[in-house]
């Protein structure tokens, strides 16, 4: 039995976070079989809810290959060491290889692996923003003791070739793991045709690190996203559901920022979903509402291949954030040109409507799949 270790941001992890994780198991089952995992986590006690609430939806995307499932404080050194030692693959599991402190710890647990002869793996990160150079020092690093390292998407690749310069080595790109857990779902749950007339917005207080110039104000894109909300729950005249995709203050939680929102809508058919929901309670009020308005890039990626019915604000880069590289994937970037805004811009907003019945090509996620599968099958 294979024996993996995962670490990342496990600990202050999202609902798109643990949707990575459950794609992650799919595509270690797909390629191995039956294995045991020990997932590391910054905050031990947060991610302990998360396997409370998720275990069995990871075990099905798993086809029940999970043997023993385990966590870890992988801020804790000795422990780090201890689970290197034991595996057999370290993974750094989904998520933004970006500009913060933890992304030494990801650095020290590739060398230590390495120094042991441990398989390395990157599986569907991200790259950026990196904010400083010390932090660019550090992800080149991380990258030349992985054996594989597999992008979420092209624009990964091509910003990590950009700072990695001479330095770069051969890497891939396929498609965020979430996707094969919004697949998942939807082979184990029959989404009705009748959905129900709710819009469900997942919005977030606009984070200035992704500002695209240094004269981007935030509070104008928060406006903006105020308006365009209200303005769609008065020509709608549905309900509105504020679907947080965060629930702890590390990370920022959503729901303080949602009950702003709410209160100043002022209309009795405006909720805040306040009661923190599992993975699969997530994805199931995605695919079952009429239509859904996304704002953080794994609300957008679920929702789109649960449901289709979207509007799409986009929060980062207007022509390399990585939502614009996630919709062009897909073959959905021209699909939604109605019913997107690049928040970051002067564009105007009373257009915006849900396009409705976007469908992936058929095959086109088994395609992304394989350059996982084809990836990992080459370490044994």
């Amino acid at each position: 039995m294979v024996k993996i270790a995962i670490i990342g941001w496990y600990g202050t992890e999202t609902i798109g976070d643990r949707a990575i994780l459950a794609g992650i198991f799919s595509i270690l089952n797909r390629a191995y079989g039956v294995y045991e995992v020990k997932l590391g986590s910054i905050y031990p006690f947060f991610t302990e809810r998360t396997l409370l609430e998720d275990s069995e939806f990871y075990r099905k995307c798993a086809n029940n290959g999970i043997g023993e499932l385990n966590l870890f404080d992988s801020q804790n050194p000795e422990a780090m060491d201890d689970v290197i030692e034991w595996c057999d693959i370290l993974v750094m599991g989904g998520g933004p290889l970006m500009g913060m402190w933890s992304l030494y710890m990801i650095e020290y647990a590739f060398s230590k692996a390495k120094r042991l002869r441990k398989r390395t793996l990157i599986l569907g990160c991200g790259v950026g923003p990196m904010i400083t150079k010390r932090y660019e020092r550090s992800l080149v690093h991380i990258i030349e003791k992985a054996d594989v390292t597999i992008f979420r998407d092209e624009i990964s690749t091509g910003e990590y070739r950009r700072i990695a310069g001479k330095h770069s080595k051969e890497v891939l790109s396929s498609i965020d793991p979430a996707v094969f857990a919004a697949q998942r779902y939807k082979s184990l749950h029959a989404i009705p045709e009748r959905r129900k007339e709710d819009i469900v917005a997942c919005v977030r207080d606009f984070p200035m690190e992704y500002r695209i110039n240094d004269e981007i104000n935030g509070k104008e894109i928060n406006e903006k996203v105020f308006q365009i909300l209200r303005n769609r729950k008065v020509k709608s005249e549905k309900r509105l559901l504020f679907l947080p995709m965060h629930y702890f203050a590390i990370g920022g939680d959503d729901r303080r920022w949602m009950n702003k929102l709410k209160y100043r809508i002022d209309d009795e058919g405006v909720a805040v979903q306040n009661t923190p929901l599992s993975l699969e309670g997530t994805l199931r009020i995605l695919a079952e509402s009429s239509e859904c308005v996304g704002m953080r890039f794994h609300s957008i990626v679920l929702q789109t291949i649960l449901n289709g019915n979207n509007i799409v604000l986009n929060y980062t880069h207007p022509d390399k954030g990585k939502i614009v590289g996630f919709l062009r994937q897909i073959g959905a970037y021209d699909f939604y040109r109605d019913s997107f805004i690049n928040l970051q811009v002067n564009e105007e907003v009373s257009h915006l409507c849900p396009a409705s019945g976007f469908k992936v090509k058929d095959g086109l996620i088994s395609e992304f799949e394989n350059i996982y599968l084809a990836a990992l099958s080459k370490l044994f």
